[in-house]
Formats: structure tokens, C-alpha cells, sequence
């Protein structure tokens, strides 16, 4: 089987491998094309892809480069440079024979990894036969002029510039016919289903490798100076700020790299780590990983760093969402009967303020998202500037902090009912921010206070995984409906972008057409006046 051609699964492959310090131009490990079912066909597909490959490699090379290397290096090496040969020692030799070897006999174990139906093995077979007896009389007769350029070609593809005289030209095409010669005949115990093993023999170095390992102890770029770039091109939200910034750090922790030399395969393992270890919602690695994209195209949009950033490895990045029809079951609206159990537990009935719960943030937090549709991040964060009257005299919020910025900027009116409640004489009482109590945890503000609200629902009986505090908000905008409130009013209440073009021209309704309009909403659970009763510590 000709090289870089491979089967599985009835179909024939061409797979060749891209050297390691051109992974991050091609943004891939390997250059990999389905040939079909038919092996003639295959193997003249096989050619063609192999000189496409060729190329695409060459260019990569020649972008390569030209990249600046670390002009802190100690070498002081400005570029990679091809290491001139001008003789063949003893060591070259073998360095070179087990470069041979090790290529040949991996391709055969991959070959047989991906596994052959009993024709492609007696194709096989043969073509092991073939070459081996072709090789035996090459070597026997001392024809090495079918492994000349052959040897050059490696030689170069390695980052050597060889100026042999003829005589070393023809011992290094003698060691590439031997070295073959051998791998086919361990190609040959294997397929007599003998256990080759692969061997780890110290091959021929890639000059393109070692020339950039001293550059990259001392990266042209930091995700620092991404993070500074990003955050200098148009104000940015605090909260925004923080998002981004905490992305980054566990990006970081997850990768050492310096942002240059970051290759697509890293951000494939990242987001399986996302998915898998730390088991987070597809939809909550997109946005790390684009959050991490966007510094990265930050970057490359700044005249200093844009040289060292010639891809984004992170566009395009795949995530598998949920099955079809299961999205929406992951976060469901509390029952009637489960409002009832919580606004007639402890916290609205005896005062008690759990330690976890943030002090008063334990019964104003869930009562604010259930007569607002209000996030959790951002209530967590309300500051009393944020409440303010309209010219008709209607109580609203003007948020600050969000999910994203766009959304995060409305005007939410107060529902009579959480005034009735007492809300705004809480207001009065406060400085600054409502809840000082609820702790910054991982640079997101409320996600202490989310585990504890978990944890607190779980002891009244509430344990659906689909409870959660987002159920206040999907709870919201059902009343809303219900209510017969026009869509496009419940999505501006709500901070969610419309849905046509036409909806978003203009800024909107008024507070007072939307305040009128939410007094219309009726709650099947009426929330009780709150009174603060001072901390209780207690866990729960």
C-alpha cells in the first residue's frame, strides 16, 4: 500500500502527518482525505491529494519562516535557518536509518489499526513482496539511484541544506534503501501476525524544532497583552471585564503555551476538557472559548502583534449542543405548588438568613427575579443608584452588570407587588451595593450564592435538576404571556435582542407603557412583606 494510504471501515484514506511547527499555520495535526471504496482509484487519488499536501506543507513552511522568533532569545536567532551538511558521519547515518525506519513501520501500525477486509490484506501482502524482493536486489546490486531524491527531499523536509559531494550522496540513499528494507521486513513479520514492536531509536532532528524551542521560552505575545488590547478598544462593563479575564486564566491553567504558538488540536483538547472533566453546558463552552477567541482576534487586529498571529485557532470550533427537543427541559419554570413551599419557608416566614444566603440577599434575590426576570448576576450586583422614578412617578431598574453588554443596558420596571413587599424601603436603608453579603467567587459574583440557593431548594423537597435559579426567569416570562403581553415588550423587560430586524430600530418602550403594562401580570404566589431580622447563622 503506497505511503500516507490508509483503510478503515471499507473506505480508503489519505492521511499525512503535519510536522509539529507547522500545526499552528494549517491549524491542523494531520492533512486527511477519504479516497472511497475502490483501490485503484484510491491509489491515484492518493498521488494527487500527496502533492497537494506537499504544497499546502511548503507554504505553511515558507510563512513559517518569515515569523520572527523571540528577539530575547540567548542564541539571538532571528529566523529559522536550514543547517548546511557537508559531509556524512557515522552518527548522521544512523540518526537518518532510524528516521526511515520508525516512518514506515508507524504508518504500517496505523494501517492496521484502522483495520482491512481480507482483499485489501492479500493487496497488501503483496505489495510488502513486491517491495521487499525490488529492495533485496537494489541493495544486492548496489542501486541506490531510486532512493537519491528521495533522501534529499528528507533531508530538506527536516531543515538541512545538504551539500554533499556524490560519493555521500549515494551512502545516504544506501542507508535509506537498508533502512527500508528493513521496515518492510518487520511490515512482513506483522503481517505473518508476529509483534513488532515500534522502535524509539533517536531519529534525524528537526532543525525546525530545535531552532524554536529557545524562542519559545520567551513569547513575542502574552495573553496579557491580548487581555490589555481587548479591554482598550471601547469601554467595557466591569463585569464584562471580569468574564473575560477569568476565561482567559482557566484557558491558561489548561494550556501554558504563549498565545502564538497555540494550535488548533490545544483548543480541541480544551473544549474536551470543558465538556467532559469539568462537565459544563455546551453553551457554557462556546462562550469560554470564544470569550478566549475574541482576545485572541484583538490581537490580531493590533499592528504589533498581528505578525505573530497569522490564524485564530479558536474560530470555527464545533460543540455538540443538546439532543433535539431537550434544551428547553434543562430549565424549568417552579410549579405553583413549589412557589407556596418557598415563599413559606424560614426565610420569608421567621426572618432566617442562612450564612450562605448573603444576609438579606436570601429572601430579596429570588423574590426580585420572580416579579423581574431579572439574572442572577446582575441582581447580584444591584447598587441603589440603580433604582430611579420616571417623569410619571413609575419605580425601575436601570441595570449595569449582565450577561453581555448589549442586553445588560434596559430599563426594568418594579412590579407592585415587590413594592408591596417592601423592597424599596430596603432600598433606603442600603449603601451602595443591596448585597454586600453575596461573595465574589471565581470573578463571578453570584456563583457562591447559586450553589447555596441549590442547596437551600433541595432541603424543601425541591431536588429537580430543571429547579434551579434561572427557573424564576423562565417562570417570569410565562406569566408575562399569559398575561398577553406583546413578545417584544416581555424580550425588552427581559434584555433579550428582538427577534426581527424591524424590532430593533428605535430604544423602545417607555417605562411607563412598560410599567402599565406589568401590572397587568398577576402572580399565582404572592410574595410576603419582607422584613429584615438580622443574621441568623445557621447553614443550610
Amino acid at each position: 500500500m503506497p505511503p500516507y494510504l490508509t483503510h478503515k471501515d471499507n473506505t480508503y484514506y489519505f492521511r499525512q502527518s503535519v510536522p509539529a511547527e507547522l500545526r499552528q499555520i494549517i491549524g491542523k495535526r494531520e492533512i486527511k482525505k477519504s479516497l472511497g471504496r475502490d483501490f485503484p482509484k484510491a491509489v491515484r487519488e492518493c498521488k494527487r491529494y500527496a502533492v497537494e499536501a506537499d504544497n499546502q506543507i511548503a507554504e505553511a513552511r515558507a510563512i513559517f519562516d518569515n515569523l520572527p522568533v523571540d528577539p530575547y532569545s540567548s542564541e539571538g536567532i532571528l529566523r529559522t535557518q536550514r543547517l548546511p551538511l557537508t559531509c556524512i558521519t557515522p552518527e548522521l547515518e544512523k540518526r537518518f536509518g532510524s528516521l526511515m525506519r520508525i516512518a514506515l513501520l508507524e504508518n504500517d501500525q496505523e494501517t492496521r489499526i484502522a483495520g482491512m477486509d481480507q482483499e485489501a490484506f492479500e493487496v497488501y501482502g503483496q505489495h510488502i513482496e513486491d517491495a521487499i524482493k525490488s529492495l533485496r536486489r537494489q541493495l544486492a546490486m548496489g542501486n541506490v539511484e531510486p532512493m537519491l531524491e528521495p533522501a534529499r527531499t528528507h533531508l530538506i523536509g527536516r531543515g538541512y541544506d545538504p551539500r554533499l559531494s556524490p560519493t555521500d550522496w549515494r551512502r545516504m540513499a544506501y542507508v535509506m534503501t537498508q533502512a527500508t528494507l528493513e521496515a518492510y521486513q518487520g511490515m512482513a513479520l506483522r503481517h505473518n501476525g508476529d509483534v513488532v514492536k515500534q522502535p524509539v531509536d533517536d531519529v534525524l532532528p528537526s532543525q525546525y524544532e530545535l531552532q524554536n524551542a529557545a524562542a519559545a521560552k520567551k513569547p513575542d505575545v502574552t495573553w496579557q497583552n491580548l487581555y490589555d488590547v481587548w479591554v482598550k478598544e471601547c469601554d467595557r462593563r466591569e463585569n464584562t471585564k471580569a468574564s473575560y479575564l477569568a476565561s482567559m486564566k482557566l484557558f491558561m491553567s489548561f494550556c501554558s503555551s504563549a498565545p502564538q504558538f497555540i494550535t488548533r488540536e490545544d483548543v480541541l483538547a480544551y473544549r474536551d476538557f470543558l465538556l467532559h472533566e469539568k462537565s459544563l453546558a455546551p453553551g457554557t463552552v462556546a462562550n469560554k472559548i470564544g470569550f478566549v477567541g475574541t482576545l485572541f482576534n484583538s490581537g490580531r487586529d493590533n499592528s504589533k502583534y498581528v505578525k505573530f498571529l497569522p490564524h485564530n485557532p479558536f474560530e470555527k470550533i464545533r460543540i455538540k449542543q443538546s439532543k433535539r427537543g431537550m434544551a428547553g427541559k434543562k430549565r424549568l419554570p417552579l410549579s405553583d405548588e413549589e412557589l407556596k413551599t418557598f415563599f413559606n419557608s424560614p426565610i420569608y416566614t421567621q426572618g432566617f438568613r442562612p450564612r450562605g444566603g448573603g444576609g438579606e440577599a436570601a429572601a430579596w434575590m429570588p423574590a426580585i427575579a420572580y416579579l423581574t426576570g431579572m439574572r442572577l448576576e446582575e441582581i447580584a450586583l444591584l447598587k441603589t443608584r440603580q433604582f430611579l422614578v420616571d417623569a410619571e412617578g413609575h419605580p425601575y431598574i436601570h441595570t449595569e452588570d449582565g450577561k453581555n453588554e448589549g442586553s445588560a443596558d434596559r430599563d426594568v420596571p418594579l412590579h407592585p407587588a415587590l413594592i408591596e413587599a417592601g423592597l424599596l424601603d430596603y432600598v433606603k436603608t442600603c449603601s451602595g451595593r443591596l448585597f454586600p453579603k453575596v461573595k465574589c467567587s471565581d470573578e463571578i459574583q453570584s456563583k457562591s450564592y447559586s450553589k447555596w440557593y441549590g442547596r437551600y431548594l433541595g432541603s424543601l423537597g425541591i431536588t429537580e435538576k430543571s429547579k434551579v435559579f434561572h427557573s424564576f426567569r423562565h417562570l417570569f416570562k410565562d406569566l408575562c404571556k399569559n398575561a398577553g403581553l406583546d413578545d417584544s415588550a416581555v424580550d425588552q423587560i427581559c434584555g433579550h435582542e428582538p427577534g426581527t430586524v424591524g424590532g430593533r430600530y428605535g430604544i423602545g418602550r417607555r417605562i411607563n407603557v412598560l410599567a402599565d403594562m406589568l401590572a397587568q401580570v398577576v402572580p399565582p404566589v404572592k410574595v410576603p412583606r419582607i422584613v429584615g431580622r438580622g443574621d441568623r447563622h445557621r447553614t443550610r
